[in-house]
């Protein structure tokens, strides 16, 4: 395939929604923002009036919200009509990059609680799961951490399931335009197994219930609704029995975490919900100006009296 077919695509920063970097400055996320800036993992963010980017950041309660933060300085490069604030690129930073996806897929493929879903509760919890995110970041060297290397890894997932199901399509206007093959979809194939699997298992569950199962011949103004209560209590049964036997296998309780105290609102609670209420109603511009003057204007009040804390 020739070079110049290759097309390079970025992520968007507060959607991470994957986008051509040809068609970056289209981005419904950047409406209303004369520039963006890309940092080196090829996302993009919007630049406000005052230099500041837009990003998403997880707080301190694990809640995901957008901030204002300073990108790193870099000499700025115009691209029409945005004007992008770009971290020096290369084919060899593409490279690095498409390289480290492909040893994360191979790092997640070795532990199946982090893809299949058709895995008991038990053996895919939080526990489980966190361990094996930990030991596939250990994997890569310490180049993504455990959460960076989960948030890579869902991207990857959904395209690799978008790409599927365009692939499914009946042809006519509906299906999109044929284009190369998504570089990751061959790896990312056993996902495609354990999508087949979880329909077989499916399959196969209701033929042996249906076979170990038949209902006598019913009344005939009656025999469609007896054959679904039939089968509706056979699965119930088998539900209720499966359960039992996993509680069974437990060899030591489950100690389910204590809930944390509720926290007594005060008049701050009261103050910030009702400036909350009014912000929303705004543009998302003004908004997120507006925001940041208010951050700007606390961080000084509360430098000024930081020895009364």
């Amino acid at each position: 395939m020739a070079f110049n077919e290759i097309k390079r695509v970025n992520t968007c920063g507060i959607c991470e929604e994957i986008t051509e970097e040809s068609l970056i400055s289209n981005h419904k996320c950047l409406e209303g923002y004369k520039r963006y800036f890309t940092d080196g993992n090829r996302y993009f963010y919007p630049v406000c009036d005052n230099g500041l980017i837009m990003r998403r950041s997880a707080m301190d309660n694990g809640v995901e919200s957008i901030v204002l933060d300073e990108p790193s300085s870099h000499p700025e490069k115009n691209t029409g009509e945005h004007g992008a604030v770009e971290e020096p690129s290369s084919v060899n930073n593409s490279s690095d990059s498409t390289e480290l996806e492909e040893l994360l897929i191979e790092e997640v493929s070795k532990w199946e609680a982090l893809y299949n879903y058709n895995l008991p509760l038990i053996q895919r919890n939080r526990t489980i799961t966190g361990e094996a995110w930990k030991a596939v970041s250990e994997a890569l060297q310490g180049r993504l951490n455990p959460k960076e290397a989960a948030k890579k890894w869902k991207i990857l997932r959904d395209t690799y399931y978008r790409k599927l199901a365009e692939e499914k399509l009946p042809s006519g206007s509906g299906r999109p335009t044929t284009k190369r093959k998504w570089k990751h979809f061959d790896q990312l194939d056993f996902l495609r197994d354990v999508s087949l699997r979880k329909k077989t298992t499916s399959n196969l569950s209701n033929d042996e219930e249906n076979e170990e199962n038949i209902p006598p011949i019913p009344k005939k103004n009656r025999s469609s609704t007896l054959s679904s209560e039939s089968t509706e209590s056979s699965v119930a049964i088998n539900k209720i029995a499966d359960a039992i036997t996993t509680m069974n296998a437990i060899s030591e309780p489950i100690k389910l975490p204590a809930l944390p105290p509720l926290v007594k609102q005060d008049e701050v609670d009261g103050l910030f919900l009702i400036m909350g209420t009014q912000i929303r109603k705004l543009p998302e511009k003004e908004r997120n100006n507006l925001i940041f003057e208010m951050m700007s204007f606390f961080r000084e009040k509360i430098s000024r009296l930081s020895h009364l804390l």
